[in-house]
């Protein structure tokens, strides 16, 4: 993100902390979802709950990211009670900087910097949703479960390692499969010297082994 940018944002909202499993987009909250947020540090989640009680992930919010304004650029006709509902949720302790609606649409008027911002956060996320639609239709939880591993890493010290959140019950949320399925595959990629378990998380070794297994996994038994 531009500095110039990042400014712009920062002098338009406060800086706050918030602990997890906040529902950022929460109806008739005035004090959470009168404002759009930008994610400085930490994770947030799109997700939903089934029928049958069960959280369903969608979609991880990076960094530096606009979350929460889904409400105030969608019409009113396609935000009706019939609709299913989606949550955008604080899934670790999160820094975000808060912007109240009001501001928010004075820069969309006002600020092409921060408009050509918006609309590449909107294409971030069709991007990122269409893609995991992409894989869970035709993909294996093999492939998918190392697309997710690249996808969240984190470069510390050369080597991408996945942060702790990722539990093996956080990822099957959203593989859409079982956890004792994903502690399998990890204990398989393990064996094989392709993930080790560090303090700071799942240390991806083997880079190459792990995108060639994407590629064609047919060999791979679990």
């Amino acid at each position: 993100m531009k500095e110039s940018l990042l400014k712009i944002i920062t002098d338009s909202g406060t800086r706050i902390t918030m602990p997890k499993d906040i529902v950022l987009n929460k109806k008739y909250d005035k004090y959470i979802s009168n404002y759009v947020y930008l994610l400085e540090e930490g994770i947030c989640a799109l997700n939903s709950i089934t029928k049958q009680g069960e959280e369903k992930v969608y979609l991880y919010f990076r960094p530096y990211r606009l979350i929460g304004f889904n409400q105030f650029v969608v019409s009113a006709e396609r935000l009706n009670a019939s609709a299913p509902e989606f949550s955008v949720v604080t899934k670790t302790t999160c820094t975000l900087y808060q912007i109240p609606y009001c501001t928010f649409q004075e820069l969309i008027l006002s600020n092409r910097e921060f408009n050509a911002f918006l609309m590449e956060t909107l294409a971030d996320n069709y991007n990122d949703a269409l893609i995991h639609f992409h894989l869970m239709q035709e993909e294996s939880v093999v492939v998918r479960l190392c697309h997710l591993l690249f996808e969240v890493s984190q470069l510390r010290g050369g080597t991408r390692v996945v942060p702790r959140f990722f539990t093996y019950a956080e990822m099957a949320k959203y593989l859409g499969c079982h956890s004792v399925t994903v502690s399998r595959i990890m204990a398989k990629l393990k064996q094989q010297g392709f993930v080790t378990k560090t303090p700071s998380g799942i240390a991806i070794e083997q880079e190459d082994a792990l995108q060639e297994l994407i590629n064609s996994e047919s060999r791979f038994q679990y």
